[in-house]
C-alpha cells in the first residue's frame, strides 16, 4: 500500500513539473496535472495540500536532483588549487549541467520560470539552490581581480558569466539559426565551456586592470 501511494506522489511530482514547466504556476490547472499522472484530483489535497504546496514540492525535487557543484569544489583536491583552475572547472560543471545533463528538460525549464517570474516557494528554493553557488563563483572572481575591484562589479562579473551559460541553454534555436547548422553542430560542451572560459578571463583581466596569470596555470 505505501509503494502505491509513494508511487502516485512520484507520479504527481513528475507531471506537475513537466506542465507547471510549460505554463507557469498561474495557468497550471491541478485537473490537468492530476489527468496527466493518471491520479484523483483529491490526490494533489491528500498529499500536497493545495497547487501551491505541490509547487513547492516540485521545486523540491529538482533541488534534490541536481548535481551539487559546491559540494564537488568543496572536495580537497580542487579546493586547493588556483582560482583559474576552480573557474574553469566551474564553467565546465555549469555548461555540462545545462546542455549535457541526463535528467528531464523540465528541470531546468521549471528553474527558468523562477529566475523570470520568481515565487515565494521559489524564491525559498533558490537560497537553498542557487546562493552557494553563487557565492563560490563570487568569491573566485574575488580572487582573480582583487580587493580594489568593487563588491558591485564582482556581481556583475559573475552575472555576466552566467548568462553565457544560460545563452546557450535558452538560445539554442537562435543560436542555430544565426550561426547555422554546420557551425553548431560542431560545437560540443567541451569547446563551449573553453570559449566561455577564454572571454570571461579576458573580461575579468579588464576588471582588474591587469594580467590574471599565465594561460598554463589553468590548462
Amino acid at each position: 500500500m505505501v509503494a502505491v501511494q509513494d508511487d502516485t506522489k512520484t507520479r504527481l511530482i513528475e507531471a506537475a513539473g513537466v506542465i507547471f514547466a510549460d505554463k507557469g504556476f498561474d495557468a497550471a490547472g491541478v485537473r490537468e496535472i492530476c489527468q496527466e499522472a493518471k491520479a484523483n484530483v483529491a490526490a494533489v489535497k491528500y498529499y500536497f495540500g493545495d497547487k501551491r504546496k505541490l509547487y513547492k514540492a516540485v521545486l523540491q525535487h529538482v533541488h534534490a536532483c541536481k548535481d551539487n557543484l559546491a559540494l564537488q569544489m568543496a572536495e580537497e583536491q580542487l579546493k586547493t588549487q588556483p582560482p583559474l583552475i576552480q573557474l574553469k572547472f566551474y564553467i565546465l560543471e555549469m555548461v555540462r549541467e545545462h546542455l549535457a545533463s541526463q535528467k528531464p528538460a523540465w528541470h531546468l525549464e521549471i528553474m527558468l520560470w523562477e529566475m523570470t517570474r520568481q515565487t515565494a516557494e521559489g524564491r525559498e528554493v533558490i537560497e537553498l539552490q542557487l546562493r552557494p553557488m553563487a557565492t563560490l563563483l563570487k568569491n573566485i572572481i574575488r580572487r582573480l581581480v582583487g580587493d580594489e575591484v568593487s563588491e558591485e562589479t564582482v556581481w556583475k562579473s559573475g552575472f555576466s558569466i552566467v548568462g553565457q551559460v544560460l545563452f546557450y541553454h535558452v538560445h539554442q534555436a537562435i543560436a542555430r539559426q544565426l550561426a547555422g547548422d554546420a557551425i553548431y553542430e560542431e560545437l560540443t560542451v567541451d569547446q563551449i565551456a573553453e570559449h566561455i572560459y577564454q572571454f570571461s578571463i579576458a573580461g575579468l583581466a579588464a576588471v582588474a586592470k591587469r594580467p590574471l596569470a599565465h594561460e598554463s596555470a589553468a590548462s
